[in-house]
């Protein structure tokens, strides 16, 4: 099994009931094709719907896996922060999940909750097998799945430890609920199921009477003869979970734009995503099994048509998922727009939001522009972005004329343009918004789109901060750090940091707890700094979860924890923060905290490589010269050396100089040698300084 390989970990999600009805498959071919909008079908049926997590990383017997529990708990918090679900019962994680808890969960507590008009999820994540059973000339596979006390695999194997698929899939079948989706995660998923399994590659097809047909659809995370990866670009979760997830967050399965996502979409949704994506080693497959009458499962989406009497006060129809996002917006701001939130339902936060605009509401334009600009709710767009953002400050919205000049400052589609930047931040301040003013700060401090002035920089980000925005504090904290327009002073910088802080400005968090890591103007306080940066962290501050990281590797103020330190720097990374990438691809090729993935920290080290930072592309060198997840190229590894170089990692300079001098991808040169020894050793790098007193 290649390194990166989930170890057979299986994962099963069962989707029971529908919120809304639909049609249903014949045996003939349908009539029409398409969807019924959720607002003209006849709500006859009023149920809970519930979710029952399964999840087990730390077995018994078997080998640890990465993110069994996180998926299934992840995947759970989705559907009850975003689409209307309840926990059934407590989640069955690791040594609770065991073979009578599982049976004793479908057989007494679900059969003796549920009722028709209930829809059900229970996810399942852990490890799955096979075993392939020789009967004459014939041989069939069965699968498994693996409870936490299961004795190890080996020779003589206990099959009577693990729940037979089959049979478990047939008494999750004849629960009664209409409409029921099996999702397994899993190396051979698509031969566990054996027999049982039919693909279908068709779009959904509904008749007027779906509701009261049952279904019994499944998605396998790949083909009989394939492994199942356990990462990918989403944090903490598998390649196929998360591509999953993403679907339904975004809204990018629901293929139709109709506001509501079927199982046979989700299917096809995660079954192009999977097999496309680079490094993919597996293709999904999706179809039906045990009792399926042709029916479908429904997952509203919330950006589809408003039920009847659905309004938000300007009057523009919102349908209830719509009106719950925008009411978080109205509480929360801008700062709903921080970070990638699974409990926030941001599809629908940007159908509301465009749907506002459109009717004239500035504010909603604002709100709308900074979803397009930060790709939240759907795929950024700065056109999109900069058109919306414009329409809101035209409409003497002045949040919106702030983000449209973070749009012109970035030059984010649009010509680069300071001057106009700082214009609309200037107008913004004198308006009274002190984003604006702190914007503007920004822009005077180093010295683009207005002449550089300190002391006009210091002014502008007091006014900010004295009024409550705290991103303002934050800058004077670090204009005090660093001397900029007064003298270094470490004291003044630890209040303004500490200020910003307490109001929620995660920047101030993050320099808050670097000064007690360092024991700057404070006693050295490990412990404190691992308190902040959490907070950072989960404020959406990735740098902090990269310092996190090393403190968790390295046990500083908290127990070492090579796994927690992963899960950091994957949480980073996939913020974009290229040191945690790199960090996390250096755990990949030592296998520290994780299996050990060569191919893995090649991709990390390019991203972060790709991202600006150095290290990156001095280590993906490295994986050049040496064939280490690619093949062996000197000349490669000779270019990423002096990228690392020239963009300041003195290392690079060093390995360049030896390439040189050993004729590795380039032609042997003493004088390229001797001129990259001495950068190296002029940007501090001993070992280059040492070489050059070599004799010739």
């Amino acid at each position: 099994m290649a390194r990166f390989l989930k170890s057979c970990a299986i994962l099963l999600l069962w989707i029971a009931g529908a919120a809304f009805a639909q049609s249903a498959a014949t045996t003939s071919p349908p009539v029409q094709r398409g969807f019924q909008a959720p607002s003209e079908r006849d709500h006859t049926r009023h149920g809970h719907h519930y979710i029952v997590a399964i999840g087990i990383d730390h077995y018994q017997n078997w080998p640890v896996l990465g993110t069994a529990v996180s998926d299934a708990s992840g995947f759970a918090k989705l559907l009850t922060s975003q689409f209307g679900f309840e926990y059934a019962v407590e989640p069955l994680t690791e040594q609770s999940a065991t073979r009578d808890n599982i049976n004793a969960l479908i057989d007494d507590d679900l059969r003796n909750k549920l009722t028709p008009d209930d829809d059900l999820v229970i996810f399942f994540a852990g490890h799955g097998t096979t075993r392939n059973d020789k009967v004459g000339d014939a041989t069939q596979s069965v699968g498994f799945l693996v409870p936490f006390e299961a004795r190890a695999p080996g020779t003589n194997e206990h099959w009577s430890d693990y729940l037979n698929i089959e049979e478990f899939l047939r008494k999750v079948s004849s629960l009664p609920s209409e409409h029921i989706l099996v999702v397994l995660d899993s190396c051979h998923s698509g031969m566990a199921l054996g027999s049982k399994f039919t693909t279908s590659r068709a779009d959904t097809r509904f008749q007027q009477d779906m509701l009261r047909k049952v279904s019994r659809k499944v998605i396998t995370s790949a083909q009989g003869d394939q492994l199942a990866a356990d990462n990918g670009p989403l944090a903490a979760h598998s390649l196929f979970t998360g591509l999953m997830m993403q679907g339904l967050m975004t809204g990018k399965a629901d293929s139709f734009g109709q506001g509501f996502i079927t199982s046979t979409q989700l299917g096809a949704y995660t079954q192009h995503e999977v097999g496309v994506q680079e490094g993919s080693k597996q293709t999904p497959l999706f179809g039906g099994f045990d009792l399926d009458g042709g029916g479908e499962l429904i997952i509203p989406l919330g950006a589809g048509a408003a039920p009847t009497g659905s309004s938000s006060k300007q009057g523009v129809a919102l349908t209830p998922f719509e009106t719950s996002e925008v009411a978080k917006i109205r509480k929360d701001d801008r700062r709903y727009w921080q970070d990638d939130d699974p409990l926030k339902n941001f599809p629908a936060a940007r159908s509301a939001t465009v749907k506002l605009c459109d009717s004239g509401d500035g504010w909603g334009c604002a709100q709308a522009a900074d979803s397009f600009r930060k790709g939240l709710g759907g795929g950024m767009d700065f056109t999109q972005a900069v058109e919306l953002a414009r329409k809101g400050c035209e409409a003497k919205v002045v949040a919106s004329c702030v983000i449209l000049g973070i749009l012109y400052e970035k030059g984010q589609t649009i010509q680069p343009d300071k001057q106009t930047a700082a214009r609309l931040y200037r107008d913004a301040c004198t308006e009274g918004n002190l984003r604006g003013c702190a914007d503007l700060g920004n822009l005077y401090e180093t010295g683009q789109g207005v002449v550089q002035d300190y002391t006009q920089a210091r002014s502008l980000f007091l006014k900010a901060c004295e009024g409550g925005e705290m991103v303002g504090c934050s800058n004077l904290g670090m204009m005090n750090a660093n001397g900029l327009g007064v003298a270094m002073d470490y004291s003044q910088a630890l209040t303004f940091y500490r200020k910003a802080c307490d109001g929620g400005e995660t920047v101030g968090c993050y320099n808050l707890g670097v000064m007690y890591e360092d024991g700057d103007s404070v006693v050295k306080d490990a412990a404190q700094a691992i308190s902040l940066y959490r907070k950072a962290c989960d404020g959406g501050e990735m740098r902090a979860c990269s310092k996190l990281g090393l403190m968790f590797e390295n046990g500083r103020g908290v127990g070492k924890d090579a796994a927690q330190a992963v899960a950091m720097y994957r949480k980073a990374c996939n913020g974009e923060e290229m040191m945690g990438c790199f960090s996390l691809g250096v755990d990949y090729e030592s296998g520290d905290g994780v299996a050990r993935d060569v191919v893995q920290a090649v991709r990390l080290f390019r991203t972060s490589c790709d991202g600006g930072y150095m290290k990156g592309c001095n280590n993906l060198g490295v994986m050049y010269e040496e064939g280490e997840g690619v093949d062996k190229d000197a000349s490669q590894a000779v270019f990423f050396y002096r990228k690392a170089c020239d963009g300041g990692n003195m290392v690079g300079c060093k390995y360049v100089a030896m390439m040189y001098a050993s004729g590795q991808g380039v032609k042997l040169d003493t004088k390229q040698v001797e001129l990259f020894y001495r950068r190296a050793c002029d940007g501090g790098d001993t070992e280059a300084c040492e070489k050059l007193k070599l004799p010739k």
